[in-house]
């Protein structure tokens, strides 16, 4: 299974089920002083992704769109649009086949999970 960094904002019931579904996921929650997650730098999320190798989960797609464009190194980007409200264990399945579907091809790639299932 995947190693994967879930940003502050991720939803942290996907980030429950995608463990149940056998994932390594952290959170920048559990890497922030005050667990809230705020005042860490995209680019610094990015970072600690990267030296934990692990695809970055987020829903912030513009911001990290734009470091993916400035050729930031990272291990992957999974980018989620906020306005999906589909029930949490059926995005995590989701993210689950797209991680599954696309094993070892992710470092260094930005993909965008859509509201209706589509990936690109």
């Amino acid at each position: 299974m995947a190693r994967l960094l879930a940003d502050e904002q991720f939803d942290l019931k996907v980030v429950n089920a995608l463990r149940r579904l056998g994932h390594d996921v952290a959170t920048v929650r559990q890497r922030s002083a005050n667990k809230s997650g705020d005042g860490i730098q995209d680019a610094d999320v990015l970072g600690i992704a990267r030296a934990e190798r692990r695809i970055l989960l987020t829903e912030n797609v513009a911001d990290f769109k734009a470091l993916h464009e400035e050729r930031v190194p990272h291990a992957g980007i999974i980018a989620c649009s906020p306005a999906n409200r589909e029930p949490a264990r059926n995005r995590a399945k989701r993210i689950d086949a797209l991680i599954k579907s696309n094993r070892g091809r992710i470092k260094q790639h930005f993909i965008r999970l859509h509201t209706r299932g589509a990936a690109q």
